[in-house]
């Protein structure tokens, strides 16, 4: 007759596996989470990477101009969160027609709108004075902060610094179109000491 023998751990093993498995915890959740804001920061620039792009290509291809339209507080469901792509309509009598819809930037992510950016730059006006103004639904038309490029990719406005520029809360930096090209590039902020 075999002779059976019950295996189970011990007490002090059980322990001693839970207290390496809560080290492991402790020392890989914090990179997770750095991990996870990294890839929002990320997601958020290409975001507004892909926006300038497929504006300023819209008006060399439309020999339009084509604007990238932010969200600020006349927008509460989208406030410093969001933008949308318009171009000039074909009869210059109708509203900007709209290219694309609003897209949000990723959870924990804004636009700042303080310091040298499109949210703080003078408002457009048109040739007969009155600002420049977009549909937003359930909003009617409203004059909101925009990037406007020219026909040739260009920036028209705001003409107020060589740079326009979008920035992000938290140290992200900004994104910057230079004026003459339209070309958009990132800025990198450097990080904020407590």
């Amino acid at each position: 007759m075999a002779r059976r023998f019950n295996q189970a751990w011990s007490l002090p093993e059980i322990l001693a596996v839970l207290g390496v498995i809560s080290g492991l915890c402790v020392i890989g959740l914090p990179a997770l989470n750095g991990l996870i804001a990294s890839q929002a920061r990320r997601a958020s620039i290409d975001l507004v990477m892909g926006w300038m792009d497929r504006a300023r290509s819209a008006a060399i291809a439309q020999g339009r101009p084509t604007y990238v339209v932010f969200a600020d507080q006349q927008c509460p469901e989208h406030s410093f969160r969001a933008a949308a792509i318009f171009q000039d309509n074909e009869n210059p009598a109708l509203a900007p027609v709209m290219l694309s819809r609003w897209e949000s930037l990723p959870a924990g992510c804004r636009f700042d709108g303080t310091g040298n950016s499109v949210f703080t730059a003078p408002q457009e006006s048109l040739p007969d004075g009155t600002p420049a103004t977009f549909p937003v639904p359930h909003r009617g038309t409203l004059p909101l902060p925009h990037l406007k490029f020219d026909a040739t990719g260009s920036v028209l406005h705001p003409a107020t610094t060589d740079l326009s520029g979008v920035s992000f809360l938290s140290g992200l930096g900004r994104v910057a179109v230079a004026r003459a090209t339209g070309w958009p590039r990132f800025i990198e902020s450097a990080p904020s000491r407590p």
